[in-house]
């Protein structure tokens, strides 16, 4: 398949602004079933999306179906990037409809997988690839089937991004609980979701058992499911659930993102828990980017320092306690830290001594940016 992107078109727009000529060059993956209604789905997608380029050759063919629309000549477009055969629209069921659009976040998953065969999440010296998640996370899904949510409790490991795009496959609810709250908060959590399928810590690792057998599934087309579920701390009253929906999720990954357009050596440190919306946001919209995500259990300055080098870290998220913390732990004003191009704060205001002091002599120095 060849998608044309459109030069002259902003960038950061929405779905429905998008305009796109996409070709199919023959052949689909073969865990993705119903082939011909996934065509039908992407030719439909073809139709609305890039209407002011393909309106006139969106018609019926002769059997009723939806006919292929012709493609623009490529004097007027952006040089056409190639991609896996059998693009990734096609298993998520991405149908645009009547101003209608059924999404599942496995969908950004799909498109990493799509992308190239290297590795994608690392933690503890371990790494994966999108194609491996992809297993694994289907692999989860038959065990999570049928069950009323996956509540995970534990820290940044590569089992979580499994836990989360098995739960989205299996159609239930992902719920990543605070595994600091005492045993008497924990357990009034867990009694709000009866049936759930329970993560604990010693029940990650087997969920990153490879099988070369698994059966792939067809993620639910459910517009309104429900994706993620996050409490809120409970410091001042009742802890109470952010409910995010598929819909919620990819409308921000696809309005503040542009898919693949990341460096290839681009690798993006993650230190917030999964429990947090900023763990769970930079784990979609890295992916999206392709950006490789490295995972650290737990923050601790010199360690975040010390994975920043050794991991060949870009770019970085943490809160403004951490960014205290880090800047504290620098002797001097040269970070050692000449990779990492951004890094984002998010939460309160920052005070004392600032990041970009402490990087005067790095090659490339790194802008630190406060998010809402």
């Amino acid at each position: 398949m060849r998608v044309h992107r459109d030069p002259e078109r902003p960038r950061r727009l929405g779905l429905g602004h998008r305009r796109l000529d996409v070709v199919l060059v023959g052949g689909v993956r073969p865990y993705v079933s119903h082939p011909q209604l996934r065509l039908e789905r992407l030719a439909l997608l073809v139709g609305e999306v890039g209407h002011d380029h393909l309106r006139s050759g969106r018609v019926e063919a002769t059997d009723g179906g939806l006919a292929q629309a012709p493609r623009p000549t490529d004097h007027d477009r952006g040089t056409p990037t190639d991609l896996h055969q059998g693009y990734p629209l096609l298993q998520a069921g991405l149908c645009v409809y009547e101003n209608s659009i059924l999404m599942n976040i496995t969908m950004i998953l799909e498109m990493a997988a799509s992308a190239g065969d290297r590795a994608v999440i690392t933690a503890g010296g371990r790494s994966l690839t999108a194609a491996g998640l992809l297993r694994r996370a289907h692999a989860a899904a038959h065990r999570f089937r049928g069950r009323q949510a996956v509540v995970h409790l534990g820290a940044n490991q590569l089992a979580y991004p499994v836990a989360l795009f098995g739960a989205a496959l299996a159609g239930v609810p992902f719920v990543p609980v605070n595994y600091r709250l005492g045993e008497q908060q924990l357990n009034a959590l867990l009694a709000r979701h009866p049936g759930a399928v329970v993560l604990r810590p010693a029940d990650l690792d087997a969920l990153l058992d490879e099988r070369q057998d698994v059966e792939f599934l067809d993620p639910p087309q459910d517009q309104d499911s429900v994706a993620v579920l996050l409490y809120t701390s409970g410091t001042t009253a009742e802890p109470k659930a952010a409910v995010l929906r598929h819909r919620h999720l990819l409308a921000y990954v696809l309005n503040t993102q542009e898919f693949a357009s990341a460096e290839a050596d681009d690798a993006s440190l993650v230190a917030v828990p999964p429990y947090h919306v900023a763990g769970l946001m930079n784990l979609l919209t890295n992916l999206y980017s392709g950006r490789r995500i490295v995972y650290v259990q737990a923050f601790e300055p010199r360690q975040w320092l010390e994975t920043v080098r050794e991991e060949r870290i870009t770019h970085a998220l943490v809160v403004p306690t951490m960014l205290a913390r880090i800047v504290a732990e620098v002797p001097g004003d040269d970070a050692g830290t000449p990779l990492l191009r951004s890094l984002a704060y998010g939460g309160a205001r920052t005070r004392g001594p600032s990041w970009n002091g402490r990087c005067a002599s790095s090659r490339r120095p790194a802008s630190s940016t406060p998010t809402a």
